[in-house]
């Protein structure tokens, strides 16, 4: 053989070596940089998720944050609104005048606020906007199936209509007193184990 040959095939030989080298380690730096693009494609996955989640829990967590900073300033409410029932029946006019400015500044604020009062007497009772405290009956025999608000103890509140704490209230159905106790508030509708009068 030629050694211009002989030297053409190890040249060959060589540089064909050195290219598949190079061609190995290119493609180990391509899977490496592959697998560090998955690496990054699943991190902004699980960043867009938890911004997605955090987004639709952001006004949640408001709201719940503005409950809790709230129910003790209702509490406050409620204290005005005894004050001022108790100012009405004393002699003391400018104690009652004066616990009623108190009470409409704080309604105004109320409403600035967004908030707006729950529970009126005459309402039917909604276990989701009330709290039902007291059972009475109900003198002139309304509806027995229905649970109908008599007295506002203490006011709910709401805002954009969520309740943030529902109404105190005392309600009444034309059932007899004995039955008041087994009377079931979801359904407004006496409860099976207790029978009726007349069977």
């Amino acid at each position: 053989m030629n050694p211009d040959a002989i030297a053409l095939c190890a040249l060959l030989a060589v540089a064909s070596g050195g290219f598949l080298w190079h061609w190995r380690h290119t493609r180990r730096q391509l899977d490496a940089l592959q697998a560090r693009l998955e690496q990054v494609d699943n991190a902004r996955r699980e960043l867009a998720a938890q911004l997605t989640r955090l987004k639709r829990q952001a006004p949640e967590e408001a709201l719940r944050v503005r409950r809790e900073t709230l129910l003790p300033l209702f509490e406050l409410d409620d204290h005005l609104r005894r004050a001022q029932a108790h100012a009405s029946s004393t002699s003391d006019e400018n104690l009652s005048v004066g616990l009623g400015l108190v009470a409409k500044e704080l309604q105004n604020t109320w409403a600035k606020q967004g908030l707006e009062r729950v529970g009126a007497v005459g309402e039917c009772f909604d276990p989701h906007r009330h709290d039902a405290l007291e059972h009475r009956p109900d003198p002139e025999g309304a509806d027995p199936t229905l649970l109908q608000v008599v007295e506002v103890l203490s006011h709910g509140f709401a805002l954009g209509g969520v309740i943030l704490r529902p109404a105190r209230v005392a309600v009444a159905a034309a059932i007899r007193s004995e039955h008041l106790l087994t009377l079931d508030l979801l359904t407004n509708e006496p409860h099976p184990a207790v029978r009726a009068p007349d069977e």
